[in-house]
């Protein structure tokens, strides 16, 4: 008979409680160090398609970096599980809660990783914006974001919201990983690497609408993913102000824009303030949608007023300050996906009863 694991101190044990399984928080911060080190390679490899012209291998040194990361990251799962199934626990059991999508996406990441390299054989090496659109690397993002989202996962399925500064800074890093490597592929929709209202000219309706319709996309990434993690759980301390300068330091490599970073730092101080004085939470709905609103459009408004002031903005004051405002809306309607609204009893029966 199969033994259940349980969960004491952050740790798994098996019914006796004489075997600990691999698990909890310490595996947490484990996986997160590997997934780090693939991201290191992942940035490595974007800088390289965006400022080494007639790239034609795919034996490059930030192959190797992403690569052995991956061999890492698979490591970090598969042994634990081999380790845990010797333990006592069934191949089901073996694998830490939360991780169980990890490790498809790990398995299903060797096998595309060979479709890569057979890809560029054929075909060459992707540069600029054919890298995000490559079949191989599109099947390569969403094994990533699989595996990826494991200590997001583990840490969310626990009875218990994360506590003292250690599991604070275990959720926030969980959500930064994410949020770092789906950033990433998105550069080419980002305010990291691309000052548009300093390059798009007045009358280039289509370049504008692109501009506001890429801050939307990445706002409504972060408020998101944040109103998901709030619903759950109370934010860490300086959760924003991590999270968004995490996101900074490698995407302003790209092409420079190291004035991002002191950009993002200065939006998340502000935001995290506001998380401090409205104290949202899934019971606080006003709170909660007004805090949705401050963490969508903090960040463009920081990034518009520093434009202003240290650049020359070719954009009419009602595109600047405009498109920050969209970005406001867009995060209070956001938080009625996050958080519904309350419905009448009799919508409800309806349909359960459908």
């Amino acid at each position: 008979m199969a033994t259940q694991p349980t969960t004491v101190r952050g740790r798994l044990f098996t019914q006796t409680g004489s075997k600990p399984l691999i698990g909890g928080s310490s595996f947490d911060a484990y996986f997160l160090f590997a997934i780090l080190w693939f991201e290191s390679g992942t940035f490595l490899d974007a800088w390289a398609h965006n400022n080494i012209p007639r790239l034609e291998t795919f034996f490059t040194p930030w192959h190797a970096v992403l690569y052995s990361g991956l061999i890492a990251a698979a490591t970090m799962i598969f042994a634990p599980i081999f380790i845990n199934h010797r333990r006592g626990a069934t191949w089901r059991e073996a694998i830490p809660r939360g991780y169980e999508l990890t490790v498809l996406g790990i398995g299903l990441m060797f096998i595309v990783g060979v479709g890569d390299m057979i890809w560029h054989v054929l075909f060459g090496v992707e540069q600029n914006i054919d890298a995000l659109f490559s079949p191989t690397h599109l099947a390569g993002m969403v094994c990533i974001g699989l595996a990826f989202a494991g200590p997001l996962r583990a840490i969310y399925q626990r009875s218990k919201a994360p506590s003292g500064f250690g599991e604070g800074l275990l959720l926030t890093l969980a959500v930064a990983s994410l949020l770092v490597f789906i950033v990433n592929v998105s550069q080419n929709a980002s305010l990291y690497v691309n000052f548009w209202p300093t390059t798009t000219p007045v009358g280039e309706n289509e370049g504008q609408l692109l501009a506001v319709l890429s801050f939307v996309f990445q706002a409504m990434l972060f408020t998101g993913l944040t109103l998901y993690v709030l619903r759950r759980f109370p934010l860490p301390i300086g959760y924003a102000t991590i999270v968004l300068t995490l996101i900074a330091i490698p995407l302003s490599t790209m092409r420079g824009h190291y004035l991002m970073i002191p950009i993002s730092l200065i939006a998340g101080i502000l935001v995290d303030v506001a998380y401090f004085y409205l104290k949202p939470s899934p019971q606080r709905a006003t709170q909660f949608r007004l805090y949705a609103v401050v963490a969508a459009a903090t960040l463009y408004a920081v990034y518009m007023l520093t434009l202003v002031f240290t650049m020359t903005v070719v954009w009419t004051v009602h595109m600047t300050i405009g498109s920050v405002v969209v970005v406001g809306i867009l995060g209070w309607l956001l938080s009625y996906l996050v958080l519904p609204g309350q419905q009448p009893e009799e919508s409800i029966k309806t349909h359960i009863d459908q």
